[in-house]
């Protein structure tokens, strides 16, 4: 691209849009629903669900005092049909079934809170939350349960860079298949 001057580098790096801040590798952001295959996989491989396995969708869900809602009420559904319909209330139930540690280790197999290893510099790991995460950030006695709900819908504090969702998505299309980007 050749030399800058520096009144252009100047205002490349002042530039309040941030051009040269890449947003592929460096910001996280909540995966929301295509999160929901992570929480699907670990049930059926933890032999938690069958894939005939059913799970009622009322329209929302509460738990504790707070109420989770949903965008339709579904019925008793299966893992195809909780992800044809997007279901969070099958996925808030789910998530607890599964459990904080067992969702992690899923998370992780797709290689969420950890870099991918491209050849590209400052790529975030993203935060996959965990027991120990809680325990250091809220205390071992600071954090309930209610926080893990969240997460089954990929929401809460999960968040993971395009570049991951790429690959997830690549690793959901091949099979398993793991590819270095």
């Amino acid at each position: 691209s050749g030399k800058l001057s520096p009144e252009i580098w100047n205002s490349l790096n002042t530039d309040p849009d941030k051009p040269l801040f890449n947003r592929a590798t460096q910001t996280r952001y909540p995966p929301g629903s295509t999160y929901k295959m992570v929480s699907a996989i670990a049930s059926l491989q933890e032999g938690i669900m069958k894939i005939n396995s059913t799970i009622p969708c009322e329209g929302s869900f509460r738990f504790g005092d707070k109420v989770f809602k949903d965008h339709g009420a579904f019925g008793s559904i299966t893992i195809p049909t909780s992800i044809e319909h997007s279901s969070n209330v099958f996925y808030y139930k789910l998530v607890l079934k599964i459990g904080l540690d067992n969702w992690t280790k899923y998370g992780r197999m797709f290689g969420f809170g950890n870099k991918t290893g491209i050849d590209i510099p400052e790529e975030t790991k993203g935060l996959l939350p965990s027991t120990e995460y809680y325990n250091k950030v809220y205390g071992p006695k600071g954090w309930t349960q209610g926080y893990v709900v969240s997460l089954g819908i990929g929401q809460g504090e999960l968040g993971v860079s395009p570049l991951q969702m790429a690959l997830y998505t690549s690793i959901l299309a091949n099979s398993g298949t793991f590819f270095q980007p």
